[in-house]
């Protein structure tokens, strides 16, 4: 049921409905980051990045890297499907969905 959550009596919570049309494919990315009422977003920046197979553009993934205030950075990779050894920044696999978390150089 959209809009409504039970634990353990049924309440309303927020969702969102988003749409969009396009012609051929279309990749969209949104991040969703909760945060509690008066408190400031812990991102800073959300930056779309070139996906390579074999040092070539694909346009079969998207790329994501979202960097926080505190240093960390986030580099996300979503594919139309495994099998295909695909880079981002210094991501690199052959899964259809993979993330990294860096603090300091250092993956988390």
């Amino acid at each position: 049921m959209q809009g409504w959550a039970q634990d353990p009596d049924w309440r309303p919570v927020p969702t969102a409905i988003v749409g969009y049309k396009g012609v051929g494919k279309v990749r969209l990315a949104y991040v969703l980051y909760p945060l509690p009422e008066g408190k400031a977003s812990p991102i800073e920046t959300v930056e779309q990045l070139p996906v390579f197979a074999d040092d070539r553009p694909v346009e079969d993934a998207i790329g994501l890297c979202i960097r926080f205030r505190d240093g960390r950075t986030h580099t996300i990779l979503c594919a139309d499907g495994p099998g295909v050894r695909r880079r981002v920044g210094a991501l690199e696999t052959d899964a259809s969905i993979e993330w990294t978390d860096r603090f300091q150089g250092r993956v988390q």
